[in-house]
């Protein structure tokens, strides 16, 4: 309706999508120097991660590239930090889990302190 191809762009996402994907298993594949389909498993809870923990709303509608990349910066410190002090992977899971919890709770109480700025300048406007 607003005169952009549907079709062409769910095609070039789906392309972009798989030459990302297959990027990442030649890096990945190059960096174990062995090939496993488990690979990137659980790969995306840490994506997920790092895209709420650089700011981006839970619900969508906000959010900046450059913020996910600190988001991943970020998760890759909290892994290493929790690697060097020998913590067991499951229990890494967990921590990058309630580090997420803690930024969707941020990015609530964020959206309710705007809300109610929004609400008093209205209050104070009028």
């Amino acid at each position: 309706r607003t005169g952009i191809p549907g079709n062409r762009v769910i095609v070039s996402v789906y392309v972009l999508s798989g030459l990302a994907a297959g990027i990442a298993a030649v890096l990945t594949a190059g960096r174990t120097a062995s090939g496993s389909p488990d690979f990137g498993n659980l790969a995306e809870l840490d994506s997920i991660a790092a895209v709420i923990i650089g700011g981006a709303a839970f619900a969508g509608g906000r959010g900046h590239v450059g913020n996910a990349l600190i988001g991943a910066l970020m998760i890759g410190v909290i892994r290493n930090v929790l690697n060097l002090h020998s913590v067991d992977a499951f229990y890494q899971m967990i921590v990058i889990g309630l580090v997420i919890l803690l930024a969707v709770e941020a990015d609530v109480v964020r959206a309710r302190v705007e809300e109610r700025f929004r609400v008093l300048r209205g209050e104070q406007l009028s």
